[in-house]
This record gives C-alpha cells, structure tokens and sequence, in this order.
C-alpha cells in the first residue's frame, strides 16, 4: 500500500512550500526540520503514543504539553467520541479547478461532521494566536481541512510551549477564519496550476 506522500496529490503543505518559493517574505526559520519533528513527537503522545519517539531530546516539554491537552475537559469530550479516527487520511479528486487533492486529520467524526487539529505553538496569549493563524496561513489550513473533509466543524486546540495553556477555536464555514483561509487557498491553487499544469488531469 502506497505511503501519504507517494503519489500526486496535493496537500496543504505544498501550496504553502510553493508559495515561499515565489514569495521572499513567506521564511522558514532556520530549525523548521526540529520544528516538525517536535510537533510528531507532540501529536503522536496524545493520538498514537506507540509511535512516539521517546528518546526526543525535548521529549519532557512534549509530555507535559500532551498532558495539557489531555486535562482540557473539551478535549476529554472528544478523545470519548465513539466513532472518532485519529491521523484520517483524505483524497479528492476534482477539486478547484481540476486538482487532485489530500489531507491528513489530527482527529475526525463522520457521525459529528467533526474534525479537529492539534498545534504546539510559542503563543501565551490570545492576541499571540490570532497573529499566528494569519501570518503562518493556520487559517488557510482551517478552510483546506474543512472543505476536504467535508464535515460542518472545526475545532483548533493549540497548546503553548511555554506556558500550561491551551487555546482552542472552534470554527464553521462562518466563521473569519474560513473565509480569510478559503481566498488563501483559491490564490494557492491557481499559483500552483500556473507552475504545475500537470498535476490537474481534469479539464
């Protein structure tokens, strides 16, 4: 069985690593490998714990930001539901303008029209991560997830790292961030079809 990433279909990220590209104010910082590896270790410790690399350097901040999450009754709620899949892969095809499309889901509910997604970020306030779901394109994220997925609700439960908190947004097609991340991903696409006609193999 092919791998999440062993075919053509385009994910969220790669509209975002098409972007910095074209784009030199759109910047990786320099420790982005880390990063990634450290929001792994995050997301496996709340939602795969078998997965999880414990020898991670960073491995007690992870445990103690997955034990945040886990404290949070709405996030206890949620980890209870009964049909709930965790890392649900998605594949469409057909979509904007003629793409082949996929995403991954932190967490989903077919029964709850649900999903949901887990972040670890350097935020200790709200004012922090509203800045942070515009300027790293989180709202873009937001409005891929939901169409792709097809469900009515979102939910964003992102833990600091620096601080015990945990700030969650829940979102609908009404909400700003959808509509600010629909446009993102409309300006995405069509950048992407411009440098990649192949990839839409529907006319």
């Amino acid at each position: 069985m092919s791998g999440y990433f062993d075919h053509h279909f385009i994910s969220n990220s790669d509209l975002k690593l098409l972007r910095k590209t074209v784009d030199p104010k759109f910047e990786d910082p320099a420790d982005l490998e880390e990063i990634f590896k450290f929001g792994t270790l995050f997301h496996a410790l709340v939602l795969e714990p078998h997965k999880a690399d414990r020898t991670h350097p960073q491995l007690e901040l992870a445990e103690r930001m997955a034990k945040t999450f886990m404290k949070d009754p709405l996030a206890q709620k949620i980890l209870m539901i009964p049909d709930l899949k965790r890392e649900q892969e998605f594949y469409r095809t057909n979509r904007w303008g003629g793409a082949d499309v996929r995403c991954k889901a932190d967490l989903y509910s077919k029964s709850l029209k649900f999903c949901g997604e887990l972040k670890g970020l350097k935020v200790n306030s709200e004012s922090q991560l509203e800045e942070a779901m515009d300027r790293f394109d989180y709202d873009q994220a937001v409005a891929w997830y939901l169409d792709l997925t097809e469900t009515k609700h979102y939910l964003i439960g992102a833990v600091s790292k620096t601080t015990d908190k945990i700030f969650k947004r829940y979102v609908d097609r009404n909400h700003p961030y959808y509509k600010r991340g629909i446009v993102k991903v409309d300006k995405s696409v069509r950048l992407y079809r411009e440098m990649f006609p192949s990839q839409y193999t529907y006319r």
